[in-house]
């Protein structure tokens, strides 16, 4: 099984437990693009951020997903950069039949 760490932060609010979910994964590096997908559905929150390498200008490249589709633009992606400083929590995603875990 791969494992990837994911951070779960408020965004459009300036308390706790105020604003909307997101999920952000810091290094969405060797996710497939289906996986991507699959794990924001299953997440069920409202959008899912995977943090990439810059292609060209930048620092930073981030798609991001609802449940039912990927998002071209979303408000949420000045908040779905690397610097998140929640503590993190590690998702284990892949089929039963995949031998041993990698990271």
């Amino acid at each position: 099984m791969t494992r990837h760490e994911y951070t779960l932060v408020d965004v459009f609010t300036d308390r706790r437990f105020g604003g909307n979910q997101l999920a952000v994964f810091r290094d969405g590096r060797g996710i497939p693009d289906a996986m991507m997908q699959s794990i924001a559905k299953e997440l069920q929150i409202a959008e899912t951020a995977f943090v990439l390498p810059k292609e060209t200008d930048g620092d930073h490249r981030v798609r991001i997903f609802t449940p039912g589709k990927e998002l071209p633009f979303a408000a949420t992606r000045r908040s779905a950069r690397p610097g998140c400083s929640a503590e993190g929590v590690t998702a284990v995603f892949g089929s039963s039949s995949e031998s041993g875990p990698s990271s």
